[in-house]
């Protein structure tokens, strides 16, 4: 283990079965807003190392910065530490930072020293946080909260950032009361940050600014922001140009929601997440390297490729999808005029079957017409021969000329008839051939 100069220590706890701490505090609880170590578990690995005691303030747990989390946001982090596979737990933590339950160690029973005072009865320490910013910071951000109305102010946490450092320092001092109640007094209210004009902002981070200030707008009114702000290579805008923005296109919304320059203020991790740096999340020491911010960087780059491909694997099924329905469509009309082709082709089959029968029936028809004209050409043959060999009476003549003439008659009605089935066949073969 080591120890810092602020009175901030880092120990390294063999794992075995968990560290077997209860915590109190909290940024959501009235104990908060720091976490405190409430009791240690006799079956735990804190217990049997015996370095940490209840009342001491932890800082960070594997490097996961407990300093502005909420009480569950703590234990979850306690938890996880259980299923590391390493063999070994690093816990930052100031000694003797909270209030004893009830005033001994948990380990021995000797009084736990009480942390050093400075003048004011406040114990205080300094804590150094590197993070990486998109561009050159600000030169400084205030930090401050204040007691209850009545009582003295006391500065609760002070932000110093280093500019010409690289990466960024930003340096926390933090004071906490000596007393249990003087220090309830002072953690009544949630530490807020303004910060400098000139920090520079992602183009899509102007959402989560409007969502910290409370200001619900249009969609028009967020497109003409957008509009009205220039972003550089780096697609980043200066904060100052955004409140300037604002004041330009929003003025009456800032008045309806109260805010003026000097109460635009952003809680630490609203700043976290607006400067995509883990400053208020990852502390870490002078004698450390680490390599958190970096990471995430890369994270987010593969995150945001991840997106990219997430939409144009939606933009190309949503293409196969169209596609996939005009084939379908087409599909369908192409079936539709094939039934249409089936049902003509079965309509002229049947009339072409219909056109045979009917040519059928003419053709025996036809030769029922030829074998009548037949009778009749041999009756008259006859008929003229039996005039020629006999000298019939004059009656007779009148009568075999009669019967001449009915048999003349009916062969030219037949061959009249003939003609017409012949004309009648000629149609038909037409109409079947068209």
């Amino acid at each position: 283990s080591y120890s810092i100069d602020s009175g901030i220590q880092s120990i390294s706890i063999a794992n075995s079965s968990g560290l077997g701490l209860t915590i109190s505090g909290g940024s959501n609880r009235p104990d908060g807003p720091m976490i405190y170590v409430q009791e240690l578990l006799p079956d735990g690995d804190c217990y049997r190392d015996g370095r940490l005691r209840p009342g001491d303030q932890l800082i960070a747990i594997n490097r996961d910065s407990l300093v502005g989390s909420t009480h569950e946001e703590a234990r979850k982090i306690i938890e996880k530490a259980k299923f590391r596979h390493e063999g070994n737990t690093e816990v930052a933590f100031i000694p003797g930072r909270g209030r004893l339950h009830p005033g001994l160690s948990a380990h021995n029973n000797i009084p736990s020293p009480p942390p050093k005072a400075v003048g004011n009865g406040l114990s205080s320490c300094r804590l150094k946080v590197h993070v990486r910013s998109p561009e050159v910071a600000p030169s400084s951000l205030a930090l401050d909260t204040a007691r209850d109305p009545g009582a003295a102010t006391t500065s609760l946490g002070t932000l110093h950032l280093y500019p010409n450092a690289s990466p960024l320092i930003f340096s926390f001092d933090f004071s906490a009361p000596a007393s249990a109640s003087n220090y309830k007094a002072a953690s009544g209210t949630k530490p807020k940050v303004a910060l400098d004009p000139h920090i520079r902002l992602k183009d899509g981070k102007l959402e989560l600014v409007l969502q910290y200030l409370g200001l619900d707008v249009t969609e028009e009114k967020k497109r003409q922001l957008r509009q009205s702000l220039t972003t550089d290579s780096q697609g980043t805008v200066a904060y100052g140009d955004v409140l300037q923005a604002l004041r330009d296109l929003m003025q009456e919304e800032l008045d309806e929601a109260g805010l003026d320059s000097s109460s635009i203020l952003f809680t630490q991790h609203e700043v976290a997440n607006l400067l995509d740096t883990s400053a208020f999340h990852s502390p870490t020491f002078d004698t450390l390297n680490c390599n958190g911010s970096e990471d995430l960087e890369q994270l987010q780059l593969e995150m945001r490729d991840l997106r990219h491909e997430v939409r144009r694997l939606k933009s190309l099924l949503r293409e196969v999808e169209s596609s996939k329905k005009s084939m379908e469509d087409e599909l369908q009309r192409l079936n539709q005029k094939a039934l249409g082709f089936l049902s003509e082709n079965r309509t002229l089959h049947s009339k072409l079957q219909m056109a045979e029968v009917v040519q059928r029936q003419a053709h025996s028809a036809e030769q029922d017409y030829e074998e009548v004209i037949h009778l009749l050409e041999a009756e008259i043959a006859e008929l003229k021969m039996q005039l020629a060999g006999k000298k019939a009476k004059h009656e007779d003549i009148l009568e075999l000329k009669r019967q001449l003439s009915l048999a003349d008659g009916q062969l030219r009605k037949s061959e009249v008839s003939r003609k017409r089935l012949e004309i009648c066949n000629r149609k038909l073969l037409l109409f079947v051939q068209v």
